[in-house]
């Protein structure tokens, strides 16, 4: 197994590079050779190029802007691209001195010259993300008796395909030996598609849903790893001498592989002794199934769209003040529950209408009918503690041990939230100190079982996740 440029691993790279408006490697014929140039990435800080003699005539007071994509290559003349690119810091060179330019950037391709990330599109794309290891691998316990292992490169070397709306992803193993023996075991995800893909559609509708659902799955931090990306054009073969071409068939020349580096927007803490122990939903609980609840997670997460993006956002966070994570959660939950589940309104359509006209009558200023005619069309839809309350009432269909106080903190949890939004005057339902913060734990956890039923899972199921999981641990005092 060859290495790969991992995104949340530091590495340094000695380069060449030359300016953006030159699509080929200058020539080395003294007139304006390539620059050299080293490299450095760091999870924290991105990619960072010290370079030396390139774009000499930058005024740093007037040019301090975003180079589109700057063109390199290693000493092993392997072409990789630097995109927007953004000078930090830039010396004058005096009495002949080297001119130097530090630049920092967010994304780095290895493996060919295109012009912006846009540009590139695949049918296979190879992705390794923390946690998917620990989340295919991981035993369910389904009862004191019966254990369900996980995905194991000796017990399935071929992987596991699933087939999805639009594409055919295999979870896998990839490894390396010495000596006979493996040093080294990653699981992967490979998505394969008919047609190719954008970067961008991949990262957004594919790679995002499944992180998603590792940090759900797990409760643990997770962010890309490694992205490999496997292009192909038949024309690349004619530019390979005859004599060398014949040894091996055209499919082997015409694909290469790119390989992605992206700077998180997650910052990981460092490991800690029991990471996932246990998470709450390893995918050897989904044994007898599981291509339809893979299936119906990616339809809820186009669903939820940027309101899931932004909760499990939050989600993959180290940590979060207490008040941010209430108002994330509430703003994720009336999000959800509008797209997903909408609720009965409280009068049948034609009584609302009645009502709504018997109030509008009151009223004989047109552009004032107009104003209470939007507010009273609201009327009748499913206000923020209905909403909660439906929420917490599906979750409690589960039969855990923990006790949600369904009754009474859906209306607690909306006072609270308006009263950090607004400001305004303080109720006696405003959670404070340990009541906001048992609160905020009992709302995620109705939250994560919501999800999980979405998923088609029996309650059963539900439940054992539930108890076999770290939130059984979380809940042992009581709270």
């Amino acid at each position: 197994m060859r290495p790969r440029l991992r995104s949340d691993e530091a590495f340094e790279l000695e380069t060449f590079w030359w300016p953006p408006d030159r699509e080929s490697r200058p020539p080395d014929d003294g007139s304006r050779p390539p620059s050299h140039g080293t490299l450095r990435f760091t999870p924290d800080h991105g990619v960072e190029l010290t370079v030396f003699d390139l774009l000499a005539d930058l005024n740093p007071l007037q040019d301090l802007r975003r180079l589109p994509a700057l063109f390199g290559e290693t000493l092993e003349h392997k072409p990789c691209v630097l995109f927007d690119a953004l000078p930090l810091n830039h010396s004058r060179p005096l009495f002949g001195a080297h001119h130097r330019l530090v630049l920092r950037a967010h994304q780095f391709v290895l493996g060919e010259h295109v012009t912006s990330p846009d540009g590139i599109e695949s049918k296979v794309f190879d992705v390794r993300l923390r946690g998917l290891r620990e989340w295919v691998t991981t035993a369910h316990r389904v009862n004191t008796g019966q254990v369900r292992h996980g995905l194991s490169r000796e017990g399935a070397p071929g992987g596991l395909s699933i087939k999805l709306p639009g594409s055919q992803l295999t979870l896998g193993f990839d490894w390396s030996e010495r000596g006979g023996e493996v040093t080294e075991e990653h699981a992967t995800a490979t998505f394969a598609f008919e047609e190719p893909v954008a970067l961008d559609r991949f990262v957004a509708d594919w790679l995002q849903p499944l992180q998603d659902l590792i940090v759900l799955a797990t409760r643990e931090q997770s962010v890309l790893e490694s992205l490999r990306i496997e292009r192909y054009d038949e024309r690349r073969a004619e530019q390979v001498h005859p004599a060398i071409r014949v040894a091996a068939s055209s499919d082997h020349w015409n694909s290469w592989n790119l390989e992605m580096v992206r700077t998180s927007n997650v910052r990981l803490r460092p490991s800690r002794e029991g990471e996932y122990r246990q998470i709450l939903l390893p995918a050897s609980a989904l044994a007898d199934d599981f291509e339809d609840p893979l299936r119906r997670w990616y339809e809820l997460r186009w669903e939820l769209r940027e309101a899931g993006t932004s909760f499990f956002n939050n989600l993959n966070q180290d940590s979060a003040p207490l008040n941010r994570r209430l108002l994330d959660g509430m703003s994720f939950a009336e999000s959800y529950h509008r797209l997903r589940h909408s609720g009965k309104a409280p009068l049948s359509k034609t009584e609302h209408c009645r009502l709504r006209d018997l109030m509008l009558d009151c009223v004989d200023d047109h552009p004032q009918r107009e104003r209470y005619k939007r507010a009273l069309d609201y009327a009748n839809r499913p206000d923020n503690v209905e909403r909660i309350t439906e929420l917490f009432a599906r979750a409690r269909s589960v039969d855990f041990a923990v006790d949600i106080q369904e009754e009474t903190l859906p209306g607690e949890l909306v006072a609270t939230r308006n009263y950090l939004t607004h400001w305004g005057d303080r109720t006696t339902k405003v959670l404070d100190g340990v009541g906001r913060f048992h609160g905020v734990r009992r709302l995620m956890l109705v939250l994560q079982v919501n999800l999980l039923l979405d998923l088609g899972l029996a309650p059963d199921l539900v439940k054992a996740c539930v108890d076999e999981s770290y939130l059984s641990a979380v809940w042992e005092d009581g709270q």
